[in-house]
């Protein structure tokens, strides 16, 4: 009986250990996704570089790549303000056939945000109202385009930081595969 008693325990301090370790280990389903900078949407490709001159208006296009269920995003736009200057930010523009990604499968967003969190710093973020898993997108596309006037002919550079992708059951993912631009 004894026996019987110390296997019995064994096994629940083994389950309760693969149990507290098993949600470390995880990684949601957007993890291996990225989200970078298109400097010039215009043109087919996802371009790092776009040249500029003060008093230009450039647009860069916020981009995801190889999302799976997506709900919701967060990110930053990091920039030197003696360079660039925040005018705007749009969710998607209709009219030139840009549609945001989380509409993809006809979804409805709750509300795009673009705020200057601090100079030299802008938080985008945007999400699917419900849960449906019909609406929430798969593969990628663009999240947010973003208006800077240049200020100076020097070189600039935007980053990206605390990126975070939330998929419609709310495992959210950390997104570390980021790409910036260059304003040359």
């Amino acid at each position: 009986m004894r026996d019987k008693l110390i296997n019995v325990k064994n096994c629940l301090v083994t389950c309760l250990i693969i149990t507290m370790f098993s949600g470390i280990a995880y990684a949601g389903p957007n993890s291996s996704a990225t989200c970078g900078l298109d400097m010039n949407f215009s043109t087919t490709d996802i371009e790092a570089d776009i040249a500029a001159s003060a008093g230009d208006i450039i647009t860069v296009a916020v981009v995801a790549g190889g999302v799976s269920n997506l709900d919701t995003y967060q990110a930053e736009l990091v920039y030197d303000t003696t360079v660039l200057e925040f005018i705007e930010g749009y969710e998607e523009v209709p009219m030139s056939g840009i549609r945001n990604l989380l509409k993809t499968n006809r979804g409805t967003t709750l509300g795009f945000q673009a705020v200057e969190k601090e100079p030299g710093t802008v938080n985008i973020a945007n999400t699917l109202t419900g849960t449906d898993t019909s609406e929430a997108p798969e593969g990628s596309g663009i999240l947010a385009i973003i208006k800077f006037r240049v200020l100076e002919d020097d070189p600039g550079k935007i980053s990206l930081a605390n990126v975070h992708f939330v998929d419609s059951s709310q495992a959210q993912d950390i997104i570390r595969n980021t790409a910036g631009g260059n304003v040359n």
